[in-house]
Parts: structure tokens; sequence; C-alpha cells
């Protein structure tokens, strides 16, 4: 999990495939990688990005 200090802000998925943007790369990691993804909303002024990865069995 990541936790930020903007929760006004949902992470979204940048709309545009330009794959060399400084923009969004890491969620884009994190929905190819991740099982499910999501986030919430922390107090006052945080939001906590979250993921879950399924690892299989040697």
């Amino acid at each position: 999990m990541v936790i930020d200090h903007a929760p006004s802000r949902a992470p979204e998925l940048p709309g545009d495939n330009d794959l060399f943007s400084e923009r969004g790369r890491g969620l884009r990691m994190v929905d190819s990688l991740a099982w499910r993804w999501g986030w919430h909303r922390m107090g006052f002024d945080e939001k906590q990005v979250w993921c879950t990865f399924v690892i299989e069995p040697r």
C-alpha cells in the first residue's frame, strides 16, 4: 500500500497510451500486475492505494 496527501484526487489510469508519459506509470504497473487494487481515504488529508497479488506455489 501507498499513502499520499491528495485525498481529493481519486487514482485513475491515464486515458492515453503514451508509454513515455511520466504520469500514471506506477498505477499502470499495479493495474497490470495486481489481482485487484483500490483506494480509500484515511482521515482528513490522506488516501491509501492498495493492491493484492496472487502468488502461485512453486
